[in-house]
């Protein structure tokens, strides 16, 4: 088996102040079936890359009990994740 280092920061979700978070563009914002839309996979797939069991999971935040992503993270996500 493969090992790989994963940075501390990939696995922990990184706490925003109020002030980075209004920099996000609520276009880019998206609910798992859209961005299960963007990316041609099914809901559940968005939602298992979300486990806290997976590896290098997908980033999310949460609006209450809601996941939403951010387009441009969950692209670079995409580019760490070619193979």
């Amino acid at each position: 088996m493969k090992a790989t280092t994963v940075k501390l920061e990939d696995v922990i979700p990184v706490q925003r102040s109020e002030e980075e978070m209004t920099d996000l563009d609520p276009n880019q914002i998206l609910t798992p079936g859209e961005l299960a839309g963007r990316l041609k996979v099914p809901k559940t797939w968005v939602y298992e890359k979300t486990r806290s069991r997976s590896l290098d999971s997908l980033p999310f935040f949460r609006v209450g009990k809601y996941l939403r992503f951010y387009w441009p993270n969950v692209v670079a996500w995409l580019e760490r994740h070619k193979n």
